[in-house]
């Protein structure tokens, strides 16, 4: 269950990349009342925000989702940033009363709930060890060093030869990456004759 070959039990759970469209942002929330200079003047004030409406009370400072077609109260929290005078604004789920970031709507009924209670896991956490560490030798390579062209020299990014130094960074963080790489690769090789002799071993080969 969940070794280093298989993306365990996570597999059974939906993405949270699936579910953006239906996500609600407390920031963005946040972030969209800071800027609406006559917010002090309206009653009330609706926010749309990954596809659901969030409405908000000036002079209450309360705040409503939509839901099923009809507003239910929404509970947030204030938390000062570390300058002790900008602010940022947290959901707490309507399940478990956690503080969160994120509400994720629940098409079948209807509802909002932090990614626990919905069930929700990222892409990361369903793929396997070995799938995982792919992923980051191509993070590093291409978003990190700005090589992209890799494909064309060979086939496995665990094959790949150190890409040459981008000319904006700096040697202490280019080596830095190189050594993460090297280290990466080779724990990628040892995983793959790890697979392939515990495979040979079960079907006797």
């Amino acid at each position: 269950m969940g070794g280093f070959g298989s993306g365990g039990h996570n597999k059974k759970h939906e993405q949270v990349e699936e579910r953006t469209s239906v996500r609600v942002d407390s920031f963005a929330v946040y972030n969209f009342l800071q800027y609406d200079k006559y917010i002090h003047y309206k009653e009330k004030v609706d926010i749309r925000s990954g596809g659901t409406v969030i409405r908000y009370y000036p002079q209450s400072r309360e705040m409503e989702i939509l839901e099923n077609r009809a507003f239910y109260p929404l509970e947030v929290s204030r938390v000062k940033n570390i300058d002790g005078v900008s602010q940022r604004l947290y959901f707490y789920c309507p399940c478990c009363e956690r503080r969160v970031r994120y509400l994720y709507r629940d098409s079948r009924k209807g509802t909002y709930q932090c990614r626990l209670c919905s069930g929700l896991n990222y892409r990361s956490q369903q793929v396997s060890g070995q799938e995982q560490l792919r992923m980051k030798m191509e993070n590093i390579v291409e978003k990190k060093m700005g090589y992209y062209g890799w494909h064309y020299i060979c086939d496995y990014i665990a094959d790949l030869s150190i890409p040459p130094k981008p000319a904006y960074m700096r040697y202490e963080k280019y080596e830095k990456l190189v050594s993460e790489l090297k280290k990466m690769q080779r724990d990628y090789r040892t995983a793959c004759i790890k697979t392939f002799t515990g495979f040979c071993s079960k079907y006797g080969f």
